[in-house]
């Protein structure tokens, strides 16, 4: 499995592209650039072609360059339920609040739901869904083999529930499902910042 990191905005939001050593054919995590020039370019230049994008959480900073992916490539797209109903307008996935670093949108392209604990096998990777609401109301993470693709549910750093649908008591409930789930030590990659090893 080869994992490649594109941070992007002024929120150093991350993007995950997932592929095997042979196939064009990629994963996409959450790909949060609203710039075209450098999303496009980003992706020519590793030579991968998106066949799954998947978001775990509906904000902008997350998901604004779908739609800049649907002009060049066919893909599915895959998110829970309450993250598909938000992101489809600027107020549900709050770039209407943003204007100063991006322009208010609303995701276009449609949308597969995931169900919690769903497991879908995407090329050689099996990925697992997990139901994480807390930091927004939309929010999963993504486990393949002992990696966690975890959005803003997991972070180094103070994990944020104040902006709109966030709930401590949730993320709290979230945090305790992980680790009920989660066998052993997980290597996690967030939502924002370096690829960090945690122990449930």
């Amino acid at each position: 499995m080869i994992i490649q990191q594109f941070v992007s905005g002024i929120f150093n939001s991350n993007m995950y592209v997932i592929r095997n050593e042979v196939s064009r054919k990629a994963v996409v995590i959450d790909p949060g650039e609203s710039d075209e020039r450098k999303l496009i370019g980003y992706l020519e230049k590793i030579g991968v072609d998106p066949a799954y994008v998947i978001l775990t959480h509906e904000h902008f900073d997350h998901c604004a360059g779908v739609n800049i992916l649907g002009r060049y490539y066919n893909f599915d797209l895959l998110a829970t339920g309450e993250c598909a109903e938000k992101i489809k307008n600027e107020k549900g996935n709050l770039s209407r609040y943003a204007m100063e670093v991006c322009l208010p949108f609303g995701i276009v392209h449609p949308v597969s739901i995931i169900d919690d604990f769903q497991k879908i096998t995407i090329g050689d990777f099996v990925f697992c869904f997990i139901k994480t609401p807390g930091h927004s109301a939309g929010s999963m993470c993504i486990q393949t083999e002992s990696c966690l693709f975890s959005g803003d549910t997991l972070l180094e750093t103070k994990i944020p529930v104040k902006l709109p649908g966030g709930s401590r008591q949730m993320l709290e409930s979230s945090l305790q499902k992980l680790n009920s789930f989660l066998e052993d030590s997980a290597l996690v990659y967030p939502g924002h910042g370096n690829c960090f090893s945690y122990k449930f």
